[in-house]
């Protein structure tokens, strides 16, 4: 079923959709009743009884509206997307920072960069310098107040011999969005 390789896929179903399906499962239900009744077990010919033609006639009217609503169900049930893809967890993990002290440079640093963030001619920053001493806890730190004031924020580490694949790929997890390599 759609709906079930939606889910498996992570995506939510519309809210229309589930309405729909309420509305199917409602009438399985209500059909389901209608079988079960004890009417139509009164109604069957058996050797010692007629047919009660009356309870006949009241339980063919009572079917013919439920195969009437399970038509129009159906026809309800025209939907052009099924599914969509859930709003990507940004920034995940963030609040496990170590390391959170507010030194004076780490502080000045991060006002400068998150100056630069909200500059609109400013297209790339980048954080570099020598190995363990706060870059990667500086920029979660950014992250982390970065996403207090923008729609979207992506990370992504970019090591000494970059792997842009790996780059892309971290990006385009970030942002819900499926990254395949096309070769051509």
């Amino acid at each position: 079923m759609i709906v079930d390789a939606a889910h498996r896929n992570g995506d939510d179903i519309n809210d229309d959709v589930r309405t729909w399906l309420e509305k199917v499962d409602d009438m399985a239900r209500k059909m389901e009743g209608h079988i079960q009744d004890d009417h139509h077990k009164k109604t069957r010919c058996s050797s010692k009884s007629f047919l009660n033609l009356c309870m006949r006639h009241q339980l063919s009217r009572k079917s013919k509206k439920l195969v009437q609503e399970i038509a129009n169900i159906r026809n309800e049930g025209q939907f052009e997307h099924v599914s969509y893809q859930k709003a990507p967890n940004f920034i995940q993990n963030l609040s496990s920072t170590t390391g959170d002290e507010d030194f004076g440079s780490r502080v000045e640093t991060l006002e400068a960069i998150m100056e630069a963030l909200r500059d609109p001619n400013v297209n790339k920053i980048g954080v570099y310098g020598m190995g363990d001493v706060g870059k990667s806890t500086l920029v979660k730190q950014l992250a982390q107040k970065a996403q207090q004031e923008f729609d979207v924020v992506v990370m992504a580490t970019i090591t000494q011999n970059p792997e842009v694949e790996k780059i892309q790929g971290q990006i385009a997890d970030t942002l819900g969005l499926n990254f395949s390599n096309e070769e051509s």
